[in-house]
């Protein structure tokens, strides 16, 4: 069986380009607020916006916990080309976010004095407490519009709008910069302000994405939804890993802005603020590695393709090792000069401070690269309490225990030393973790996934190939034919099978471009419990054969034999595009 990894490494870099770049718009907007604050309000602001920052965590929380839940959920009935399900769940989960950040937004600006005042409790400058009071208060005309773009932009790759994804966030990142600047020069308006801002350039991005709901090409149609809670449960389940990260990120930064307050001192903070508010890029690269392996393995667990799982784990396992590795480096040896895009550079305590957890924090990054390509597969396969395992002990756990028991006993470095000794923790865990599952160690790829059984069919009853030209496609359909005979079928039906597959390969490869790009293949033919399918999966053009047939029968019988030839013998036809793929799933006995 001639098969490889084209269609799967081109796919999975065109969805982490867009998750990715997200990501990191996003974070570039964090990172905006920092450096603004840093740079023009002062030491002060930046203290406040680490006191807040666990609220404005678990706000996003709760975007966090549907919009990654919605996408693999509906991904998954992708990948079984169900339409009526995605849409289904697509307006339930919007519905309820929408009553949901709404109702937070209101109780986030009624009672911002308190929360801030109760998260400041161990500081004596009224000043910051203020200043956090101010924030919160801004802050929960953010909260709606966030959700829901995030939310929404999480399914733009999934219903072939990869541009809308990158032009939504490419939109709040300019407004966000526009608006805080507006606010730091010319209207003054403090840490009220940066919040407005922020709010703000979260309208302008929801506008791009709502823009997407105009085309007429698309999947996801919203109507008022019967309220499923077999749905939404499954989407609060997949979504937990996201949860659980933004809600570990919180309690963390709880737990060391609280520490630092009781064993150091504002310039601890201060530093700790400014290294966290850039190690937001790292966690952004991890996350979005996270949601690409997620999307694409989820895709192909609905097609029930494990080898396929299996390769894009390996495939997003070398890159972010890799990526992380090549960012340690470069962090160990300019984190004076990341520091300062952070703080004031009269503020040289605070400077060195930072510097200091940057390099700390880099190589803990370093070793939980592996964490994120395994739990988002875990994800993806409803292998849901791994998942929360490693995320919970990655953002939160290992970081706080390793971090606190250390800084008790050695102080200021024990704490910086906590960063390190918890990511040698972690890679140990995910290491160790499918070998204690599976109750032998091993480290191969396909133990590592803990496949579910029975989703990938026995080797004996699947075919496998990959096309990528022409002169390929006579081979492949002989093969087919002859997996087919010595599966016992009759040589009709196997001559049959050989014929569907070299019609809609050759139909791919001569229609699927427009631009001349090249065009791959995958093909998977299954024979088990008496029944055969054929499903491909192609880069091509979007084309529904079942909607041309419908719409040019019984026209010309000349005219697209091919497809007349695959619709009208097979059983069951199914057709959706999704990630920039065509899914074309044919049932013949």
């Amino acid at each position: 069986m001639n098969t490889n990894d084209q269609l799967i490494k081109k796919t999975f870099i065109g969805i982490w380009i867009v998750a990715g770049t997200s990501m990191l718009f996003g974070i570039a907007c964090v990172m905006i607020d920092a450096i603004m604050t840093g740079q023009f309000l002062g030491s002060k602001a930046v203290a406040a916006t680490g006191l807040v920052q666990p609220v404005t965590i678990l706000i996003n929380m709760v975007g966090g916990l549907f919009g990654p839940g919605l996408a693999v959920v509906c991904t998954r009935y992708m990948g079984m080309a169900k339409k009526d399900k995605v849409n289904q769940v697509f307006g339930l989960v919007m519905t309820v976010l929408f009553i949901l950040m709404v109702v937070l937004a209101c109780l986030l600006f009624v009672f911002s004095p308190a929360i801030a005042s109760t998260l400041g409790a161990r500081s004596d400058d009224p000043d910051i407490i203020q200043m956090a009071a101010d924030y919160l208060r801004g802050f929960a005309f953010a909260a709606l519009p966030m959700g829901i773009s995030m939310s929404l932009a999480e399914l733009m790759m999934l219903d072939n709008d990869r541009q809308r994804a990158m032009g939504s966030m490419l939109a709040t990142l300019l407004c966000d910069f526009l608006f805080d600047y507006l606010n730091v020069a010319v209207f003054y308006g403090g840490m009220f302000g940066m919040a407005i801002a922020t709010a703000l350039s979260n309208v302008a991005g929801l506008l791009v994405v709502l823009s997407h709901f105009t085309k007429k090409e698309r999947v996801l149609r919203y109507s008022f939804p019967k309220m499923d809670m077999g749905e939404l449960k499954e989407v609060i389940l997949c979504g937990i890993p996201h949860a659980v990260s933004l809600g570990s990120l919180a309690l963390k930064s709880i737990f060391f802005n609280t520490f630092l307050l009781t064993i150091a001192s504002e310039v601890e903070l201060s530093g700790l603020s400014a290294a966290c508010s850039f190690f937001s890029i790292m966690n952004a690269v991890g996350l979005g590695l996270f949601n690409t392996t997620s999307s694409l393995t989820s895709l192909l667990f609905g097609e029930g393709d494990g080898n396929s799982i299996v390769r894009t784990y390996t495939y997003s396992k070398k890159i972010i090792i890799r990526l992380f590795g090549v960012l340690m480096v470069i962090l160990l040896l300019l984190a004076n000069f990341v520091a300062r895009g952070f703080l004031d550079p009269s503020a040289t305590k605070e400077l060195l401070q930072a510097a200091r957890f940057i390099r700390f924090m880099a190589v803990q990054y370093f070793f939980f690269a592996l964490s994120y390509t395994l739990s988002g597969v875990y994800q993806s396969i409803m292998r849901n309490g791994y998942s929360y395992l490693l995320v919970a002990l990655r953002e939160g756990i290992l970081p706080v225990v390793c971090c606190l028991a250390l800084g008790n006993i050695f102080g200021i470095s024990g704490f910086e030393m906590g960063f390190i000794v918890s990511g040698v923790l972690m890679l140990i865990i995910t290491l160790l973790l499918p070998s204690a599952v599976n109750k032998r160690f091993s480290l191969k790829a396909e133990d590592m996934v803990l496949m579910p059984e029975g989703i990938t069919p026995r080797e004996d009853e699947l075919f496998e190939a990959s096309v990528g030209s022409m002169d390929q496609v006579s081979a492949v359909s002989e093969q087919a034919r002859e997996f087919c005979l010595k599966r016992n079928m009759k040589k009709r039906d196997a001559n049959m099978t050989a014929l569907f597959l070299e019609e809609n390969i050759i139909n791919i490869l001569t229609h699927g471009s427009d631009s001349g790009k090249p065009i791959n293949v995958d093909v998977r033919v299954i024979n088990r419990n008496d029944n055969l399918i054929i499903r491909f999966r192609d880069n091509g053009r979007p084309f529904d054969p079942v909607e041309w047939y419908e719409k040019n029968h019984p026209e010309d019988p000349t005219k697209g034999l091919g497809i007349r030839i695959i619709v009208g013998l097979a059983t069951d036809v199914k057709y959706i595009p999704a990630m920039g793929l065509n899914n074309l799933v044919l049932t013949l006995f």
